[in-house]
């Protein structure tokens, strides 16, 4: 009986092992790879609202904020992570274990025993247990180890959340800029087609007439020859321009999520809505405002902190490990005398040699914390810089639309003046072909122009972290939405967003600075003056108390004694000197890291008087400053230009704040 079950057992599991072997996997079929592309394209594009009507700049950035594949993506990574956050928040709980089982035995677990040391035989067998028993508990256990780490799980995890919002905060950033671009190309496409197909087939006619008048020789060869030349160039050049917005239409369906061969127009603005944005927000306030909220330097800051708390959770492993249990049993046993009871348990454990990796792991965690700080400085650094580089593109791309409008206008007039001669001989169609063409090609980089004038717009209010839609903003459909990314891009061109958020932002580092910064002594306030002038009128008699108010506020108060003054006589009293209101401040420091030269090391952290900064000679970017420390001496050393503008801005706060 035995050998059987063995050869029975032995060939069960060859059978698992075979079948095991025998896994294959099977290629995609046609099929599988139709039904899928099938599936994929309803999921792409069935839930969309279809298009009704022109499609305004407002609503192609409403419906790429609803149906953008990438920004999707971005908002489902979002949700992720929060889940995530919210199911390790669920590891922090004890555990609560249920446990049922039954056991049977063929024969009792029968057992005797015998004394130590004794010769006398064993007695005979027993048993305390029946052949079959249910066994059942409920366990509630805790490690406070494995607390303290889920804890610090929780706060990483909920870092992380921020994290990705932070990330599709810049996926919305970017795709608004993209979709601008992508729209005024489209405008000048809508705007152009007509004209670059009727110009194309104009200039291939007098092309054909041209090569008819070389082959019956009724013109100098040379003088044909240049007309058809200068032909062609015009129908290279129209051909360029005809490709580049052939593709604009591709672009825009793509950012918006529409199918590229759906048929849709773009609304086409009046010439006078081309207006360039202007805002009143100085470099300082940008800079102010991109360290608060650039979603880069706000993505590094969570990085740091998830950093910290992995040092954190690392450190907390090298502690003892303490586990509490508490459950209620049961067995179902006819032997025992109690077949329910609870039951209490603790236990301690550590890993001695932890005590030796200790002194490497504070060390670490001190590394950690300055590769940390260096990192978020050198990335405010990099901020600080994208700020003057979008500010200066800003610039730059306003400079270049206002000389293309400008060439844009003129080419218009020629055309409008050419197209008014009555003029048809073949140099009369070339030159109105020539200028059509070169009145279209300006067109079309004016409108270019001005896409790189609102991409620059974008990339300022994306560096700035300024959203496109106010957050808390509640959409379920395009039309609405639609309605607040009007409003905002309203705001945008205006510069009423940077101001509004510039202005929130000095409130609010006002009021931390207030929370922060230590209080002013002031000797003698508004009520302590009162008080004095009251008190002087009991000692002296309001008639001289009342003279003396009319004294300009300039000394400090001397009270005469009343007997004093008797004594003296009238003639001769000591007059009562003048309230004065005397504040004493501390004086105004800001920390300077001043260099040997420029970029030249040792780099010395001072603190300089706010009162005494001086400014003697400039090279390139760095510029040498003079001021008085906190010990009166005079110090001189070389600062960059953006680390002095920002030591000078927080003078500027400090000083307002004081007054």
């Amino acid at each position: 009986m035995q050998i059987h079950k063995t050869k029975l057992l032995a060939t069960a599991s060859m059978v698992a092992f075979l079948s095991a072997c025998s896994l294959t996997s099977e290629p995609l079929t046609n099929e599988d790879t139709t039904i899928s592309a099938e599936q994929d394209l309803q999921k792409m594009f069935g839930d969309n609202e279809a298009i009704n009507g022109e499609l305004t700049l407002s609503d192609a950035v409403a419906r790429a904020l609803m149906y953008n594949l990438d920004h999707k993506a971005r908002a489902m990574e979002q949700a992720l992570s929060v889940s995530q956050a919210d199911l390790e928040k669920y590891e922090l709980l004890p555990t609560l274990t249920a446990n049922a089982g039954y056991s049977h035995r063929s024969e009792y677990n029968a057992t005797n025993s015998q004394d130590v040391g004794s010769s006398t035989p064993p007695g005979a067998y027993s048993y305390s247990a029946d052949k079959g028993m249910v066994t059942t508990d409920l366990t509630m256990g805790w490690n406070m180890l494995d607390f303290g780490v889920g804890y610090f799980n929780a706060k990483q995890n909920g870092n992380r959340a921020l994290i990705a919002e932070e990330r599709r905060r810049k996926v919305i950033h970017n795709l608004v800029k993209e979709v601008q671009r992508a729209y005024w190309r489209m405008v000048a496409a809508q705007k152009l087609e007509t004209r670059v197909k009727m110009t194309i087939t104009n200039a291939k006619r007098a092309l054909a007439q041209a090569e008819r008048v070389e082959l019956e020789r009724l013109r100098a060869p040379e003088e044909s020859l240049r007309y058809q030349k200068r032909l062609l160039q015009n129908l290279r050049q129209l051909e360029t321009v005809n490709q580049e917005l052939a593709t604009a239409k591709f672009e825009l369906a793509a950012l918006i999520n529409v199918a590229p061969n759906t048929s849709f127009r773009v609304a086409l603005p009046a010439e006078e809505t081309l207006d360039v944005p202007k805002w009143e927000a100085s470099v300082a306030d940008m800079e102010l405002l991109a360290f608060h909220n650039n979603p880069d330097l706000r993505e590094k800051m969570y990085l740091t902190r998830i950093s910290l708390d992995e040092t954190k959770k690392s450190l907390l492993s090298l502690l003892p490990g303490i586990n509490l249990d508490y459950g209620r049993n049961y067995d179902d046993n006819s032997y025992l005398d109690e077949n329910r009871w609870y039951e209490f348990s603790t236990a301690i454990s550590w890993n001695i040699f932890n005590v030796f990796k200790l002194p490497a792991r504070m060390k670490f965690s001190e590394a950690n914390e300055r590769l940390a700080e260096v990192q978020r400085l050198a990335l405010r650094m990099a901020v600080l810089a994208q700020v003057h580089v979008a500010d200066r593109q800003y610039y730059s791309a306003v400079q270049k639309f206002e000389q293309l409008n400008k060439l844009y206008n003129v080419d218009k007039r020629l055309t409008f003046h050419l197209s008014k001669r009555q003029n048809n001989t073949s140099q009369g169609v070339l030159d109105r072909i020539s200028q059509e063409t070169a009145t279209i090609a300006s067109e079309l980089m004016r409108y270019q122009a001005y896409a790189d004038v609102m991409a620059s717009i974008g990339q300022i209010h994306s560096t700035l972290g300024i959203g496109i839609v106010p957050q808390g903003t509640q959409a379920d459909n395009v039309s609405s939405l639609s309605q607040a990314v009007a409003q905002a891009m309203s705001d945008w061109r205006t510069g009423k967003a940077i101001t509004a958020t510039v202005q929130s932002m000095h409130k609010i580092v006002v009021q931390e600075e207030k929370r922060n910064a230590p209080e002013t002594e002031v000797a003698n306030s508004a009520e302590q003056v009162e008080k004095i002038v009251d008190q002087q009128m009991t000692d002296t008699g309001e008639s001289q108390v009342k003279a003396q108010a009319e004294t300009p506020i300039s000394t400090p108060v001397k009270k005469t004694p009343i007997a004093e003054t008797e004594k003296r006589g009238a003639e001769k009293s000591t007059p009562v000197k003048p309230v004065e209101k005397v504040i004493k401040t501390k004086p105004l420091y800001v920390e300077f890291k001043l260099n040997n030269g420029p970029g030249t090391p040792p780099v010395y952290n001072l603190k300089l008087a706010c009162g005494s900064l001086k400014t003697d000679v400039e090279k390139d970017s760095w510029v040498e400053l003079s001021g008085k420390d906190e010990d009166g001496l005079n110090r001189v050393g070389w600062i960059h230009k953006i680390y002095l503008m920002q030591g000078k801005l927080e003078c500027k706060k400090l000083q307002a704040l004081q007054s």
